[in-house]
């Protein structure tokens, strides 16, 4: 059997992609950030510390005003968080960066369309591309292989980002994987191919670790860290579990 979509992960997404058409405000976000991840302290405070810009509609910490994808983006240049081989041996610095680094683009991708964007012969952009190939992953009932979706993402996450190595690195090492919980329920999720661990779950971890990002709080990085790790979870259709390791 195959496992539904949490509801609250359905207004989330639906929120991250009204962004990129102006129709979500900050108080919608906040209402998809805790419909999926509920009212915790934890939730409630990172949702507290995220805005959407109007100018140019992006999610953004709202103290430092950065957008969320640009903090990912200089946090993937940075060492693995302190103490990360020792909870994480098998994760080196390399799947750190390429977590963040796919996260990024993820995010950037619920914005608004990059200047000078290009649009194909079917009047589509590189973004609206990603936003696809990323929603693709959990739909149900029958989303297509987990080969094709991986091979899909990874050419949008490459197209978007630019075919930069690190880009084209980063992406060759995400994967789409099915598996089945105690229930005996088929989900999906993202996660690396090498080691195989959820996406979700390695940026939950490092919530609380040192801030890797000059002008960023750490209040500020953990609701970076929050929220990616929400945006994560809703893409797939697996139960997402929420703590703080450190």
């Amino acid at each position: 059997m195959s496992g539904e979509r949490n509801p609250g992960a359905g207004v989330l997404l639906s929120a991250l992609l009204g962004v990129a058409e102006g129709r979500t405000r900050t108080a919608e976000l906040v209402e998809g950030v805790l419909a999926y991840g509920s009212e915790t302290p934890c939730n409630l405070a990172a949702a507290g510390r995220l805005v959407v810009t109007r100018e140019r509609p992006v999610i953004a910490l709202r103290e430092s005003g950065l957008p969320v994808a640009e903090v990912l983006r200089r946090a993937a240049g940075s060492p693995a968080p302190a103490g990360w081989g020792d909870v994480q041996p098998e994760v080196a610095a390399e799947e750190w960066a390429a977590t963040l680094l796919v996260a990024s683009l993820v995010l950037a991708a619920f914005g608004a369309e990059p200047e000078g964007a290009v649009r194909a012969a079917d009047g589509s952009t590189a973004r609206e591309r990603l936003v696809a190939a990323l929603l693709a992953v959990g739909e149900r009932p029958r989303p297509p292989s987990p080969r094709a979706l991986r091979s899909e993402l990874a050419a949008r996450l490459r197209t978007f980002g630019g075919r930069t190595p690190e880009v084209d690195r980063a992406a060759g090492m995400v994967d789409v994987a099915v598996a089945v919980d105690r229930r005996g329920m088929q989900f999906v999720g993202l996660c690396l191919e090498e080691p195989w661990l959820w996406l979700d779950s390695l940026v939950n971890w490092a919530e609380g670790c040192e801030v890797p990002v000059p002008g960023v709080s750490q209040p500020e990085w953990d609701a970076a860290l929050r929220l990616t790790t929400l945006v994560f979870g809703a893409l797939g259709s697996r139960r997402i579990r929420l703590g703080r390791r450190r």
